[in-house]
């Protein structure tokens, strides 16, 4: 079972702090998981949000790799209709190099509105443009010959792609749900970012590929503390805003939610089991009943230890009983 660590940097709009301190803590969190154990770290993607979610997880994920030298890094995820996949490409490459290629590449579709309506995209449009501009991606990272592109949303004429990766290949995951979208994934063998599914697992077989060869990892929020009380207690206020900010945003078609209907409470994350809270035995007999419950090829999961608004205290405190007395455990699934 591959150990992982997920984050967006960003701020508690109820009380936020500098930037480049919050910054600065996420990157110490990536440092400390590093020297933990964990098999890699994940930093995701938003922008025009109130928590101020970083927008540049590369620029970050750069920084990262001068701090670590083991621990793999990736994107999760990048949201492809907002960029320029040739731009992209060169980043991607970028980080790869400056990781010494423990570069993960992970993408989707956008799923925030306000982005789709300042970038001018149609968010009808947003699985064609990902997973064309994932395989143009692909394809420049590919070769080193010239090459034309003339897609349905992007043409680039006369790509020489000079700049290599340091791994001969980098390994593609797809925040893949819907059932086109896993169809799309497995046709082309990308790993995922999400639940391993049956359909997955058929598609890269009917595809050629060896399921066995690829990865899963899906997503989970978690607080470990001496005490249940205490990590209720120092865990609560960033689990709720992270959920919230899920369920109470805008929908792509620019309508709201109703609050009264949509915010979620402490028992709704008991009763959903949204997220793994407690003490460190406590923390382990429910993750281990998740991950029980998903597919045999599920490879791992990305556990999200600092959510917006904790103290690096607690969340020192929570990733270092995890790593103590949760992990070693975990590995044996």
């Amino acid at each position: 079972m591959d150990i992982g660590l997920v984050m967006g940097p960003r701020n508690h709009p109820a009380h936020p702090y500098p930037l480049a301190d919050v910054y600065q803590d996420y990157i110490d969190d990536v440092v400390r998981a590093e020297r933990l154990g964990f098999d890699n770290a994940w930093v995701g993607e938003h922008r025009m949000t109130t928590d101020q979610w970083t927008p540049s997880p590369l620029t970050v994920l750069a920084n990262m790799a001068a701090r670590t030298s083991e621990i793999r890094l990736g994107t999760s995820v990048m949201c492809l209709p907002f960029h320029n996949p040739l731009r992209l490409a060169e980043d991607v490459v970028a980080v790869d190099i400056l990781s010494r290629g423990r570069f993960n590449f992970g993408f989707g579709v956008g799923s925030q509105f306000e982005e789709f309506r300042t970038f001018e995209i149609n968010s009808k449009e947003r699985l064609g443009r990902t997973y064309e501009s994932a395989a143009f991606i692909q394809k420049a990272l590919g070769t080193d010959e010239e090459f034309d592109w003339e897609g349905k949303y992007y043409t680039f004429p006369k790509v020489r792609f000079t700049t290599r990766p340091v791994q001969e290949e980098i390994p593609f995951y797809a925040s893949a749900m819907g059932p086109q979208s896993v169809g799309i994934a497995a046709s082309r063998g990308y790993n995922l970012i999400a639940e391993a599914k049956d359909s997955w697992v058929e598609g890269l077989q009917n595809a050629g590929f060896d399921p066995a060869t690829k990865k899963a990892q899906t997503l989970l929020p978690i607080v470990v503390a001496n005490t249940t009380e205490e990590a209720w207690d120092v865990g609560l206020e960033g689990l709720l805003f992270h959920l919230n900010f899920y369920t109470l945003r805008k929908r792509l078609d620019g309508s709201t939610p109703d609050p009264a209907e949509a915010t979620l409470t402490k028992q709704d994350i008991i009763d959903g089991r949204m997220a793994a809270v407690g003490t460190p035995d406590e923390v382990l007999e429910w993750i281990s009943e998740f991950y029980a419950g998903l597919s045999p090829n599920q490879t791992g999961v990305a556990f999200q230890m600092r959510s917006a608004g904790m103290t690096t205290p607690a969340v020192t405190t929570s990733m270092e009983l995890f790593a103590e007395h949760v992990v070693p455990e975990l590995r044996k699934l």
